[in-house]
Formats: structure tokens, sequence, C-alpha cells
């Protein structure tokens, strides 16, 4: 005998779970390619004075594909906007944690500044809270920290940095914006000697904390 199915809590919760799990789905691989194809200059010289077109286009996406799921009800749609924002967030964060170049340049930092921005202004308008976005918040502040030494201090760190938890990524990064610092010295007589001696400084306390 055919055991009896209640339709409300049983096939419609069923269906609709497996509906979201391959929008998602559907909408991440989306993302990925869109990531996966941009031609990023991490030793670019002058930074950008506007979000780059590959940001915009991003959330033109992000909007386009929230307006195709306004039908849902709002619990649903809700989710996964929050899902497709976090998901930029983490592959924002994810271009600069795995950068491939040897150097990364104080424009690029600040470039990538703008284009974070341009992603937080979304997110806050929609009524969005993203963990990713503010840890990257946290890591390019801290890059273009004036006191950058301010990390080691646990009570500053704490309250203005306590999202970046990963030292080795950390620690990797610092010595390809140091590289960059360097090499700017020597090649263009200026620089940044200060800011390369913060980068020195906070290397060294970063290097001889134990992990």
């Amino acid at each position: 005998k055919a055991q009896k199915v209640d339709l409300d809590t049983s096939i419609f919760d069923v269906l609709e779970a497996n509906a979201e799990q391959r929008m998602q789905e559907l909408v991440d691989k989306k993302i990925d390619a869109l990531f996966d194809d941009l031609p990023l200059d991490w030793n670019m010289s002058t930074p950008y004075k506007e979000p780059r077109t590959w940001i915009q286009e991003l959330f033109l996406f992000v909007q386009t594909t929230v307006g195709i799921l306004g039908a849902l009800r709002s619990e649903l749609h809700d989710n996964i906007h929050s899902r497709i924002l976090n998901k930029i967030g983490n592959n924002m964060k994810d271009m600069i944690y795995n950068v491939k170049e040897w150097r990364i340049s104080q424009a690029a930092v600040q470039t990538m500044d703008r284009d974070l921005y341009f992603a937080e202004d979304y997110a806050k308008r929609e009524g969005f809270r993203i963990q990713s976005l503010t840890e990257l918040r946290q890591l390019i502040n801290l890059l273009l920290a004036d006191n950058m030494e301010e990390f080691l201090d646990d009570r500053l760190r704490a309250s203005r940095y306590s999202m970046i938890t990963n030292k080795s990524k950390l620690v990797s990064i610092l010595e390809k914006y140091e590289a960059e610092t360097t090499l700017s010295r020597f090649a263009f007589g200026t620089i940044t000697s200060s800011r390369r001696k913060k980068v020195d400084v906070l290397l060294r306390g970063l290097n001889n904390r134990v992990s």
C-alpha cells in the first residue's frame, strides 16, 4: 500500500530546496566564470579613479539575476541574494590572497579599494552585511593605513582587524607589497621609503610572533 505523503510539508519543500540549490549552483558557476576571465594587473603604477568595468558588470549581473528571482517568496529570495554577495566577497578576497605575481603595487591596492567600495555600497543599499566583504575591507584598510604597525597592538587589532586571522597569507601579501615599495624606491627614487619601513616593521613583528 502506497504511503500517504503530506504534500504541503514534503514534496513542495523538497522541490523548493532543490530549486534553490540548483539556482545557487548556476549563479556560482557564472560568478566564477566572470572572475576567471579578469585581466588583473597587480603591478599597475597608476590607480583607477573609478570602480573598474568588471565590478560594475558583475553587479549588473547580480541585479538582473535578483530581478528574475523576484517572484520567489521573500525568505528564499533574500537567502539567495545574500549567498550571491557572500560568494562575490569570497572571490574578491581570494583575488588578493592568491596573487601569483611576485609583487603587489600600492596603486593596485588603491584600485581594489575602489572596487570594494562599489561592492560594499551595493550590499548596504540592499540591506546586507556580508562577512567576506568586511574581512577584505579590513585587509585593504591595513595595506593603505598610515600606521600599519598598529596591527601588532592586540587591542587595536581586535577592534580594527579582527577578521584578519590567517597569518601566513597576510605575510605573503606583505612580502609582495614590500617588494613593490623596494622596487619603486630604486626605480623612481622617491618612494614610499616610509611605507616600505612600515611594511618591514609589520613583517618583522609578525615573524617574531608564535604562529
